[in-house]
């Protein structure tokens, strides 16, 4: 009976102790709980900043294409045997450059031959000369006949016109001995040649190889005519007595932005009958030979004339699938969305048409915990400063509140 007892009593107080660590664990469970659901209701902090006005210069951007300044193929000027190559396939050659030479024994031969006939027409001229001299001092004294006289003073203008002839050969023999050594018209890229030395090359061959010069570099792009008439005004399409150049940037296919900008020299003197568009080119340099002819590019033009517009930085900018908006909040200091328009970018800011007006407060950090209709605390520009000096922006603060308020 007393073995039963104590078995009870143990039971029981075995029962209390469950029950208490129980209580004890479900408590702090609760509030391990509670702690999650205090940090993730937990106002999002947010910094204001007031929408500003700026002095934008208007752009336009057009698809553009890299063209080369000077675009040379190499056709060679006389008939031959090619000798030799000065330069690989794919160089870039400066002008002047010897590059590929033909068999030059022909040309000098032929130098040599009227080298020899301008020696011996030379020679007919001093002796025509010297009967000439002689003729003349008969003729005085009566000796010879005028007729005899005369037939001496055609011999020796013939003499020297045999002279002349032969200089200008010679001259057309250097000229053609010239021809057999081919030399980079401009500087630039030269491509693959399409022979190999031993081949014999014709003027009728075609050309044996093309330069593109690479620097300078032209970059042309169209504009339809309604748009290029309306830009008339904002002074974005070249004038001949324009003081300032109109600027451009280029965007390369990889989405990089080429560091040189480049300017407009040129627009067409007609629209196009077929398209509706008019062509511009603008000038860029282009050191490293990052732009390669041929290559599509986007391209932004700049106009000259500055145009007080709203901007708004594009951090504080959202977008869904009804468009851009930023936040702004209202007297109960709840978070409101306000639906914007914009019209491209300038610097790190978007070009707001419609929505907002100088002077509106926005939302520009602390923005990723911020729901319409939400609360939110907006901080102080000092407390803004305070936070910056942690290493932390808004957004990581919202994402961890707890841990920022241990800290």
């Amino acid at each position: 009976m007393k073995k039963n007892i104590k078995l009870i009593i143990a039971a029981v107080v075995g029962v209390c102790i469950l029950l208490v660590i129980g209580r004890f664990g479900w408590v702090k469970f609760g509030e391990m709980m509670r702690g999650k659901m205090m940090a993730t209701m937990m106002t999002p902090k947010v910094a204001l900043s007031e929408v500003q006005e700026a002095d934008v210069l208007p752009t336009i951007e057009a698809p553009g294409r890299v063209m080369a300044i000077d675009t040379i193929q190499l056709v060679p000027k006389v008939d031959g045997t090619l000798y030799s190559k000065h330069y690989k396939d794919g160089d870039f050659v400066k002008k002047g450059q010897l590059l590929l030479v033909l068999d030059p024994n022909k040309f000098i031969i032929a130098i040599n031959r009227a080298k020899a006939d301008l020696s011996s027409a030379t020679a007919q001229a001093r002796k025509a000369d010297l009967d000439f001299g002689r003729a003349k001092e008969l003729l005085e004294k009566d000796y010879i006949s005028k007729a005899t006289y005369d037939d001496t003073v055609a011999k020796k203008d013939i003499a020297y016109a045999q002279v002349g002839a032969a200089r200008a050969a010679l001259a057309d023999a250097n000229r053609l001995y010239g021809y057999s050594r081919i030399t980079a018209p401009v500087s630039g890229k030269i491509g693959a040649i399409n022979i190999v030395p031993g081949n014999y090359v014709t003027l009728q061959g075609g050309p044996i190889a093309t330069i593109v010069s690479m620097d300078p570099i032209y970059i042309t792009y169209s504009l339809d005519s309604k748009k290029f008439n309306g830009l008339r005004n904002d002074s974005i399409s070249p004038t001949v007595k324009q003081e300032k150049p109109i600027q451009i940037e280029v965007t390369l296919p990889d989405g990089t932005l080429y560091p040189h900008k480049g300017t407009v020299d040129f627009y067409d003197n007609k629209i196009s009958e077929n398209t509706g568009t008019i062509d511009l080119r603008a000038t860029i340099k282009n050191p490293d030979n990052v732009l390669i002819p041929g290559d599509f590019v986007k391209v932004k033009i700049y106009s000259n004339t500055p145009k007080k517009s709203v901007v708004v930085p594009q951090g504080a900018v959202l977008q869904d699938p009804t468009g851009r908006y930023v936040f702004t909040i209202d007297d109960k200091e709840n978070a409101k969305i306000v639906r914007i328009e914009v019209d491209g970018q300038w610097e790190k800011n978007w070009i707001v048409t419609k929505g907002l007006e100088v002077g509106q407060k926005i939302i520009t950090q602390g923005i990723v915990k911020v729901v319409d209709g939400k609360p939110v605390k907006a901080l102080t520009a000092e407390e803004v400063e305070e936070f910056a000096k942690t290493g932390k922006t808004l957004d990581e603060v919202n994402e961890n509140p707890q841990e920022s308020k241990e800290k």
